[in-house]
């Protein structure tokens, strides 16, 4: 997996690549740590570059979800593929966490998010 981030109207997105999986749990967890931190409000994980999710994948984001929920943050997911997409829905995870089809369409309101959190 590989992880990139920006801010776009004040939400921080993650932009994922590759192989969504268990390997990709410790980068992904420091990244949204550090936005938490600088005190974000919104997060997005865009979606639209990843080839495969598995059962850990779908787990990652769950516990992501409930960790930042419960820090009255919010989660969004961006434009997973129709395979992704149809991964997603087995377990009802659309239903929990928003999902759109655009970051523009997700882009908060400002929240507070700061713009300096380094790129990955």
């Amino acid at each position: 997996m590989l992880l990139t981030e920006r801010s776009l109207n004040e939400a921080q997105v993650f932009l994922i690549s590759g192989r969504f999986d268990q390997s990709g749990e410790f980068t992904l967890g420091n990244a949204i740590s550090k936005a938490r931190e600088a005190g974000c409000g919104h997060i997005m994980l865009s979606l639209e570059q990843v080839s495969w999710i598995d059962s850990s994948g779908i787990g990652i984001i769950f516990l992501t979800y409930h960790e930042l929920r419960r820090k009255g943050i919010r989660l969004s997911l961006i434009n997973p593929k129709p395979a992704i997409r149809q991964r997603l829905d087995l377990v009802d995870i659309p239903r929990l966490i928003p999902t759109y089809a655009t970051e523009e369409e997700a882009a908060p309101a400002p929240t507070g998010c700061f713009t300096h959190l380094q790129q990955s």
